[in-house]
């Protein structure tokens, strides 16, 4: 369980984190632990770093057939991301398999012509 600051260690850390230091380094700084300092200045939420328009370039480029690699390649995104926004839009594992099985049969019989 959190121990409890004083007011004095309090108001120190309130003007460290609105100076925007990390709550480790004031942890550090006023020697209680990130925990205790957490409990009183909970972390921000993270904003998204990916906004909604994104994620709509992405739906447009696996709609247009692209897979979740290539559409990770073009804008610079995990294609696991991009699964997870958008999922059953790509190819799955097993259709990637068929797919190149299919290739090299194909590359197979031009080479016997």
């Amino acid at each position: 369980m959190p121990a409890e600051i004083s007011a004095e260690k309090l108001g120190e850390a309130a003007k460290l984190v609105a100076r925007g230091m990390k709550r480790v380094e004031i942890a550090k700084r006023l020697k209680v632990s990130k925990t205790t300092l957490t409990k009183y200045f909970p972390a921000p939420p993270k904003s998204n770093p990916h906004p909604t328009y994104e994620v709509e370039k992405w739906a447009k480029a696996l709609d247009e057939g692209m897979g979740y690699r290539h559409v990770g390649e073009v804008f610079n995104v995990s294609p696991r991301t991009i699964a997870k926004h958008l999922p059953g839009r790509g190819w799955t594992r097993e259709q990637i398999g068929e797919h190149a099985a299919l290739m090299r049969r194909h590359r197979r019989s031009l080479s016997m012509v």
